[in-house]
């Protein structure tokens, strides 16, 4: 299993995640089994739970609480939402914030928890997003109920309003195969330190016709659901895509069914099957055991045969249990071409989605992207948000150090001197851009001129830029540093 930090929240996650909520948490679903599955996951490292108070019929928490009594939490982090609950007979909708402080109390009896490592408001409103919230939140914080705040909504404008309040720690937001378009409202998100769950992130098996597989009444249940909320998605993806398939398969027992057949490999458009990994992002396994994903290739039943998971984009292929990720067993490696469409296809969805610049890039490693990102100075106002910075800095937080050896940096544009000041300074080994400087020139998106300039003696370049000793100041300063570094 891999872990990643979860925004500046100084939790730490895993790239995978389990989501209590649905089929898992209803009466009708045997409960040692739903019980077993949670300690299954356990025990192969995954340590984010996800669940809400409306969820299952209000009958998720309690089963959560009764699958963690007597583990080892240490650790692990329990996610749960506010905002709704169930009254016995439907979902409640109430953010008063007395209402939602009494939540909480209930949530954390319900979970068995003295503190709540995450709590997230359900579905809020941006103008339900008031200073009287804000207080309610940051005093959940203070009482030492609640240790991260965040908001899981799959309204853009909500999620765009809430990455600028300083209140929130993590947004979960829709992005899936149905959702491609969320890849910039997630990178800025990430970029403004938010961590970054991605919920439903294989579209609850949509994009495989996963709701005309009716074998069991849990393939009912969620059939009847998708066609209630989800038919317009169904509709467009069906008759829209050209390949489709679950990048996740798995099953809701332990072990694989009698009989169980080979599974298909299906392909994947590049711009679905990239992984598009943020930094504190995770992804979320809707309550199943095991799971395989890697880009552009995957097995359709996999090991195991039932529903798809919702697994995210931080997967990991390979063994559960731990050790470095493996590619899974028949999946071809990436080329460079194919890494290249994928950088142009994060520009052009920067360009179409956000009104961004058209450039996109991401960093690569043993053929793992570590991290993506696009120009973002449209959004931000960072003149320094280039797609290959923005690339950089989420893949020194995925791995834990500035240092990228060994790692390929592959951008739908030529590095401007800036960026590839920087991929020489982390070590980067390769880079590979699509379009030149002579390609942008007539755009007005070269930046041919400054590398000219670079190139010249300091003296003789169009900005003034001299060396002007100042005493001393040289080497004290530096010796401060060396001195520092000693003592680390």
């Amino acid at each position: 299993m891999r872990y990643r930090g979860l925004g500046e929240t100084g939790l730490s996650v895993s790239e995978i995640g389990f989501g209590c909520a649905s089929w898992w948490g209803q009466k009708a679903f045997d409960e040692r089994q739903a019980l077993g599955l949670v300690h299954a996951a356990l025990d192969h490292g995954v340590t984010l739970f996800d669940t809400g108070a409306a969820y299952s019929g209000g009958e998720a928490e309690p089963r959560l609480g009764r699958a963690l009594k007597g583990k080892s939490l240490d650790g692990v982090v329990v996610a749960s939402k506010v905002g709704t609950y169930h009254d016995g007979r439907r979902v409640v909708r109430d953010f008063r914030p007395a209402a939602m402080e009494a939540s909480v109390e209930r949530s954390l009896r319900n979970l068995g928890l003295d503190v709540l490592p995450l709590l997230q408001l359900h579905g809020p409103a941006v103008a339900e997003l008031d200073d009287d919230m804000m207080s309610m939140l940051e005093g959940l914080k203070r009482r030492g109920l609640v240790r991260a705040i965040g908001a899981n909504s799959f309204d853009p404008a909500v999620i765009e309003h809430i990455v600028g309040l300083p209140t929130f720690d993590v947004v979960m937001v829709d992005y899936n195969l149905l959702r491609p378009e969320r890849a910039p409202l997630v990178a800025r998100a990430a970029a403004a330190g938010k961590g970054v769950l991605a919920g439903m992130p294989l579209a609850m098996g949509h994009a495989n016709r996963q709701i005309l597989r009716l074998r069991a009444p849990r393939d009912l249940w969620y059939a009847l659901r998708a066609l209630k909320n989800h038919r317009a998605d169904i509709a467009r993806w069906f008759l829209s895509a050209r390949a489709a398939g679950p990048l996740v398969c798995s099953a809701r027992t332990q072990e694989p069914p009698r009989g169980h057949r080979a599974g298909r490999t299906l392909w994947l458009p590049p711009q679905l099957a990239r992984h598009d990994r943020v930094a504190g992002g995770a992804g979320l396994c809707a309550g199943r055991s095991k799971c395989l994903e890697r880009g552009g290739r995957h097995d359709e039943d996999g090991p195991f045969d039932g529903e798809p998971c919702g697994l995210g984009y931080g997967a990991v292929a390979g063994d559960p249990g731990g050790g470095e990720a493996r590619p899974a067993a028949g999946v071809a490696m990436r080329s460079d071409e194919d890494f290249l469409k994928e950088a142009i296809a994060l520009a052009l969805a920067n360009v179409q989605e956000a009104g961004g610049r058209p450039f996109g890039a991401m960093v690569v490693r043993d053929g793992e992207v570590l991290a993506t990102g696009v120009n973002e100075i449209a959004a931000t106002g960072d003149p320094t948000a280039h797609a290959e910075l923005s690339a950089i800095r989420r893949a020194a937080q995925v791995l834990g150090t500035p240092r990228l050896d060994g790692c390929v940096v592959y951008a739908s544009g030529q590095p401007c001197p800036m960026c590839l000041s920087a991929m020489y300074l982390t070590g980067v080994t390769r880079v590979r851009f699509a379009c030149s400087n002579a390609d942008g020139e007539p755009f007005g998106l070269s930046t041919a001129p400054i590398y000219a300039e670079l190139a010249k003696p300091l003296e003789a370049q169009a900005m003034d830029v001299r060396h002007q000793p100042v005493g001393g100041a040289g080497g004290e300063l530096y010796a401060a540093w060396k001195a520092r570094q000693n003592r680390t």
